[in-house]
């Protein structure tokens, strides 16, 4: 009797199972936190039913042959148990069935929301299989071409477990006006600065970006810089203008001179007042260079091949008397062109 009992539970509860997916026992798609799921085998009068599952709980119909579930927020495959005990006190078997719980899939646009005057974007929506944008368009892309301006947008979003309306604002931006400059001197030699200018204004939200071919600085974002190149020859200077990554530019040719020249003063006060305190030469286009310095009974009172190094004034720690004193300079410049320099500096306090 209890072989024949369960044997005719199991039809009932196969017949009700299958009905819903297919053979491999999975009766269900559900959504995450989805709730009040109904669940039910046929009912036989007089019968107990007894549920067990995971992944959820049972919101009402305990005891009864229909349940109706809350699904938590874990997914996965998750399983439903139930036994029937009937009116003479029976068990049937166990019948097991399962449930895929599905993650909530997230609606997502990809694509450039911000473009320059003249161009055009596509927008793709991701994450659901049916969609109706605001232009009106069920297709999963749809392609923006707009003058200057803000464009708010949006996309309804439906599939199992999502039904959801993203925003978003397509940004159209201006092109910035070509940028023009000058610079003086017009024709700069190797090391010497050279001051750029630019001939405008920026509007709000602009930037300006200088490239300079051998230039040191090679870049800078300036809007008047000073710069000094560090070899000779036609050198390309670009000058861009940016609003929000549009850009606009200029490019000119600077012819710049193999100049190799050292200067150095006549005279110095080296008092520690912290002007003029120390003998230093300057120049551009030198690449080593090498200075002695003399007192006028021909005895070496300073000496260095450092250029950016000077003579403060002092041999072995204290200062000479005021005078004049000789110094020699033999230097190499960036052409591999070698020279001498000779004169006299006088220390006036």
């Amino acid at each position: 009797m209890i072989k024949n009992f369960r044997h005719i539970i199991l039809i009932i509860l196969l017949a009700f199972i299958v009905g819903r997916v297919s053979y491999a026992q999975v009766i269900d798609t559900a959504c995450l936190g989805e709730t009040f799921v109904r669940y039910g085998v046929p009912n036989t009068p007089g019968s107990t039913y007894y549920w067990y599952l995971n992944g959820g709980t049972i919101n009402t119909g305990l005891g009864t042959n229909e349940i109706r579930v809350d699904w938590q927020n874990v997914s996965g495959m998750k399983e439903i148990n139930v036994v029937e005990k009937n009116a003479l006190g029976c068990f049937s078997d166990t019948l097991k069935a399962q449930v895929w719980l599905m993650p909530k899939p997230s609606l997502t646009v990809s694509g450039n929301l911000n473009i320059c005057e003249g161009d055009s974007t596509i927008i793709s929506a991701n994450g659901a299989t049916d969609l109706m944008w605001g232009t009106g368009e069920k297709s999963l892309s749809i392609k923006v071409k707009q003058p200057i301006g803000n464009y708010p947008n949006y996309v309804l979003g439906t599939s199992p477990c999502l039904s959801d309306t993203l925003y978003f604002t397509v940004k159209v931006r201006a092109i910035p006006k070509v940028p023009d400059f000058t610079y003086s001197p017009l024709l700069p030699d190797v090391g010497a600065d050279v001051s750029f200018v630019f001939n405008d204004t920026l509007k709000t939200g602009e930037s300006l970006s200088w490239l300079f071919d051998s230039g040191n600085p090679f870049n800078s974002s300036d809007v008047n810089p000073v710069i000094f190149f560090t070899d000779s020859g036609y050198k390309n200077v670009r000058l861009e203008a940016s609003n929000s990554g549009c850009v606009s530019y200029t490019l000119k040719q600077i012819y710049v001179r193999n100049a190799e020249k050292i200067f150095a003063p006549e005279a110095f006060s080296p008092n520690n007042d912290g002007v003029n305190d120390v003998f230093i030469l300057k120049g551009y286009g030198i690449k080593s260079s090498h200075m002695i310095i003399y007192n006028r009974w021909g005895e070496v009172v300073f000496e260095s091949t450092d250029f950016n190094k000077g003579w403060d004034g002092k041999v072995d720690g204290e200062y000479v008397l005021d005078n004049a004193y000789l110094y020699n300079i033999s230097a190499t410049g960036l052409s591999g062109n070698t020279f001498r320099y000779a004169g006299t500096i006088t220390i006036v306090r």
